[in-house]
């Protein structure tokens, strides 16, 4: 019988990305015997073809390679290939070895239904939208609706996200959030007015909604977040991660300043990646009481909204391992933690701190840590490698529109 899809790689010394790739693979929803993977070695002069050949005598009946002794370019390796594809489909991929691009051939049943809820502005809109890639081509399992709070995205904002969602068959809701509501409270260049519209969102999202997942549009999602998703709240307000960087320094310079956390054994928590229970919190939730929180120690806040936050749920918060839910790129390059570590233990990945899209980052500049930007560059990548597989997206579906 013939595979279901033909995927056609052409291979130039990636001998550093072959094991990772395969390993994705097999996580995957799809059983690799549906699957024709064609790697044209194009005269490597790494181990990409002794790696190749340990895969091909795993998997022969999914495994094929052909090795050109002289090397030709992309172009013509990948017209290659093509004449050996027998599958009832046929995928194209190049030599960073991304999988999320054959997932969209594979069918899968959706399984869970997810409420996802970011905020955003203008600025943003590109950034949020490889985040939203990310979520929906690693769940694809998932019914997903993504509630977008904002208060300047134009018509045009709205169709590019949107186009992205219905390429996915998910679903998007904007709200339209007045913001001079927040005039009183503080913004900087790292906070936003759009920062706080979070504390709105209990009152904006539909009654009949029990929980929903708050993410920041600096994230991505590395793979499924059902069982994360699903988690029981065991009666906490949220469930969230702790944030390492800031949870020590918190304690020990800041905590004393607000007298709701006195004589309390708390975990600091990252407002980031937070999972909402909304059933909970609505028995008591008045947005007025974080305002004035804020307003009354607003001299003392160093990170405005997630300061306020822990203020407010301290103790009410179950805290999840935060490597799988919400690991802080900058903490993962201090620890010098390798990108295809990342890849494999994380299921959500914050880049806050340091930006992998500002071509002027300097991580040692900003965080005083020698030696420190090549490990940043190689997590970064992680990034930049959905943002060029979100360029790809939109452009197929741009041309089935004739735009």
């Amino acid at each position: 019988m013939n595979p279901l899809i033909s995927i056609i790689i052409p291979c130039y010394n990636i001998e550093t990305s072959i094991d990772n790739y395969f390993n994705r693979l097999l996580q995957q929803p799809v059983d690799i015997n549906q699957l024709q993977l064609i790697f044209i070695n194009d005269a490597s002069t790494d181990s990409t073809y002794p790696k190749l050949l340990k895969w091909e005598d795993r998997y022969p009946d999914s495994v094929l390679i052909i090795n050109i002794p002289e090397h030709i370019g992309t172009t013509a390796s990948t017209a290659l290939g093509v004449q050996y594809a027998t599958g009832n489909y046929l995928c194209f991929m190049d030599d960073c070895l991304q999988f999320s691009t054959i997932k969209r051939h594979i069918p899968v049943s959706r399984t869970c239904s997810m409420n996802v809820c970011f905020a955003t502005n203008q600025k943003y809109v590109s950034i949020a939208s490889v985040m939203l890639y990310s979520l929906f081509c690693n769940n694809q399992n998932a019914s997903i609706h993504v509630y977008i709070f904002h208060c300047e995205l134009s018509k045009k904002n709205e169709q590019q996200l949107s186009l992205l969602a219905k390429a996915w068959s998910q679903e998007i809701t904007f709200i339209n959030i007045d913001a001079n509501i927040f005039n009183s409270l503080p913004t900087t260049d790292a906070w936003s007015k759009e920062t706080y519209f979070r504390l709105l969102m209990p009152v904006f999202l539909p009654q009949n909604l029990d929980r929903f997942l708050y993410l920041d549009v600096d994230v991505i999602v590395n793979q499924s977040i059902q069982t994360f998703y699903e988690t029981d709240f065991s009666g906490m307000d949220c469930i969230a991660c702790e944030d390492i960087l800031l949870n020590r320094m918190f304690k020990q310079y800041y905590w004393d300043n607000f007298e709701e956390l006195h004589d309390k054994d708390f975990t600091y928590f990252n407002a980031g990646i937070i999972l909402w229970n909304l059933k909970e919190l609505r028995k008591d939730y008045h947005f007025t009481s974080y305002v004035e929180k804020m307003i009354k120690y607003l001299s003392v806040l160093q990170c405005p909204d997630q300061d306020i936050l822990n203020v407010m749920h301290c103790n009410k918060v179950k805290i999840l391992d935060w490597q799988q839910y919400n690991l802080q790129i900058s903490i993962a390059a201090q620890k010098h933690f390798s990108a295809e570590a990342v890849r494999k233990i994380s299921h959500i990945i914050h880049f806050c701190g340091p930006k992998p899209w500002d071509p002027n980052m300097d991580f040692e500049k900003y965080y005083h840590i020698q030696n420190a930007n090549a490990n940043f560059e190689s997590l970064g990548q992680i990034w930049k490698d959905y943002a060029h597989l979100l360029d790809q997206e939109m452009s197929l579906q741009m041309d089935k529109l004739h735009l």
